[in-house]
């Protein structure tokens, strides 16, 4: 085919099958042939000197134009003339489109040349073409950079473990904005408050729309990193479009992140918590006290004394109550060490019941002063009617060659000291509120063990038993029903006949019993026989069905003189015996319930009494 075979038909349609629009214009900038993009892109435009005929004056008149497009015909003329001066090979505009919010961007080629007809005239042909999705795929994947950027900087301070968690929001805080200039955004703040931690971004999208975006972290419970975006103001009626969701995502980024660092802090702080406190009472523990100790030894911050402390009658009161009770009066004994000393005292629980005071630059006078406000604000507490009781000693390092730890035995030696002077009014104190509690829980009164006392001392006199027993025999009586302390007050009151399960309970208060008067040396000596004081002759009592002489003496003498005391005044499930009927029996008991030389002696006793 020869080229005179192509119409100017044939090429118009060649051309408009193109996506790209092409112009071209005279040498008076007056538009003499486009293809159909070209009209559809003026018409997307509003360019309504954009076609043929129209004189659209690029090259030297676009410079006055004015009005809104003014500033795209300016860009568009510059890019022109550029690369017709060689200046760059291509130009790009963005166009803004219907919304705000959308833009098209376009590149755009120019080409001079001299057209040779019978009048030479100078041409310029203008393309340019839809790149759009190109340049958006390019500005989305550079966001994505910057937010990884962000991203990993927020990581690398993160990771930080000399950094608290307050440091690191404040970091993070200061990093944000200069990652999200690019998103205008304005401000990034993070406020940390006791039950959650509150991260703001705000930020401005062009001129026409204000809207702030929150995201906040609840730090608090089982809810840690929960995210929850909201508007400060109404949300606006528009497209959010690409960039609002990208803010978005790189908020719960952050969030989540920011998430992670305040469960890892929190795990961490509660770990270094555990490691330098004791669990039950708050306090510093030993190994935190020993490292203290190291470091004020070498920081010879002069004087410094020490006071240890000791909690009286806890083992009596776990045998008694339980540890849960006993385990309370350690936590209030603490609480009233710590409330009694000065911020600057180190306070710690030693180990068991043992509490140890560091006091730098105290003196001994100053230290006894406090030891006496400790003892003072003791008085004023109790658990389970028993007061807290502690001995506490003291030691003071006035000089740099004195070792700390050497100091710490000293104040140890004198504690035991004070304890030894101490432990027996204590035990004494702790006894008759034991005894006093269950007297009003029960029939095991005042009166009711003064009448066993006077019972019990008849028959040691007439068995002629030594000092020290009658002692000891007193202690027991005193003592042997003890264990019903820890009975609840509903069985020891019952009027009515005990069920089996009730027996059950109301049988282990010998074991009790022998819990309690074992857990004090000034009563052990006589646990074996407050545990046996109801077994039988004959193996069928309890609790561990001794039989015989198996059984303590001084048991079977007790067990005597409970049943006499019952017999003459009754309980709840025993009515009284008339007095005549007493003697027989004991005598029908004798063999089986009780020690038949005993209640012979015992008999012969009643029959001398001119009360009886």
């Amino acid at each position: 085919m020869n080229k005179t075979d192509y119409s100017p038909e044939v090429f118009q349609s060649v051309f408009d099958s193109m996506k790209t629009s092409i112009c071209l214009l005279d040498d008076k900038g007056t538009i003499i042939w486009v293809n159909r993009a070209w009209l559809a892109f003026a018409k997307e435009n509003n360019a309504k000197d954009e076609k043929i005929g129209e004189n659209c004056n690029y090259i030297e008149v676009c410079d006055q134009a004015e009005g809104q497009d003014a500033g795209s015909a300016k860009l568009f003329a510059a890019g022109i003339r550029s690369v017709i001066k060689g200046e760059k090979d291509f130009f790009e505009l963005e166009y803004p489109c219907h919304s705000p919010y959308k833009k098209r961007w376009y590149q755009g080629r120019a080409t001079s040349f001299t057209m040779t007809t019978q009048t030479p005239s100078r041409n310029i042909i203008i393309t340019h073409e839809d790149i759009t999705a190109k340049k958006l795929a390019e500005n989305a994947l550079r966001e994505r950079l910057k937010e990884l950027m962000c991203l990993q900087e927020i990581s690398r301070i993160t990771i930080k473990s000399d950094l608290s968690l307050e440091n690191i929001l404040t970091h993070v805080a200061e990093i944000i904005p200069s990652y999200w200039q690019y998103m205008e955004i304005a401000c990034a703040r993070i406020t940390i408050f006791d039950d959650n931690t509150k991260i703001v971004f705000t930020g401005q999208r062009f001129n026409e729309t204000k809207w702030f975006l929150k995201s906040n972290i609840v730090s608090s419970g089982n809810n840690i990193g929960q995210i929850e975006v909201f508007y400060q103001e109404e949300k606006p009626e528009i497209d959010e479009g690409p960039f609002l969701k990208e803010e978005r995502n790189l908020i719960d980024a952050i969030a989540n992140l920011l998430s992670n660092v305040i469960r890892q802090k929190q795990y961490e702080e509660e770990l270094r918590y555990l490691s330098s406190h004791d669990q039950l009472t708050g306090l510093y523990n030993r190994f935190y006290l020993e490292e203290e100790m190291e470091r004020l030894d070498k920081e010879k911050k002069l004087p410094t004394s020490i006071v240890m402390g000791d909690l009286n009658g806890l083992k009596l009161v776990n045998d008694t109550y339980g540890h849960t009770v006993g385990d309370k009066m350690l936590k209030i004994a603490a609480e009233v060490i710590r409330d009694s000393c000065r911020k600057t005292d180190i306070v710690s629980r030693w180990g068991g019941d043992e509490f140890v005071i560091i006091m730098p630059q105290t003196s001994d006078v100053e230290t006894k002063d406090i030891n006496k406000r400790i003892m003072e604000n003791c008085q004023r507490v109790h658990v389970k009617d028993i007061p807290i009781s502690l001995a506490l000693g003291t030691a003071t390092k006035a000089h740099t060659d004195q070792n700390l730890f050497e100091v710490l035995k000293e104040a140890e030696d004198d504690m035991y000291r004070q304890k030894l002077a101490e432990d027996r009014s204590t035990k004494s104190a702790v006894l008759n509120t034991l005894l006093k509690t269950l007297g009003t829980k029960s029939y095991e009164t005042e009166t009711h063990i003064e009448r066993m006392l006077e019972i019990a001392e008849k028959i040691g006199e007439k068995l002629e038993l030594p000092e020290s027993e009658l002692n000891r025999l007193n202690l027991l009586i005193t003592l042997h029903d003890i264990g019903k302390i820890n009975i609840p007050e509903e069985i020891l009151t019952k009027e009515d006949s005990f069920t089996d399960q009730e027996w059950v309970i109301m049988k282990k208060h010998t074991e009790i019993g022998y819990r309690i008067a074992l857990a004090s040396e000034e009563f052990a000596h006589v646990a074996e026989d407050v545990l046996a004081h109801h077994e039988r002759w004959d193996g069928h009592g309890y609790p561990r069905g001794l039989k015989g002489e198996e059984i303590p003496f001084l048991a079977r003498i007790a067990a005597i003189v409970d049943a006499y005391e019952v017999m003459t005044n009754g309980r709840q499930y025993q009515n009284i015996i008339d007095p005549n009927e007493i003697i027989a029996e004991f005598e029908k008991c004798a063999g089986t319930h009780f020690d038949p030389e005993l209640v012979r002696l015992f008999i012969t006793i009643l029959k001398e009494d001119v009360n009886w």
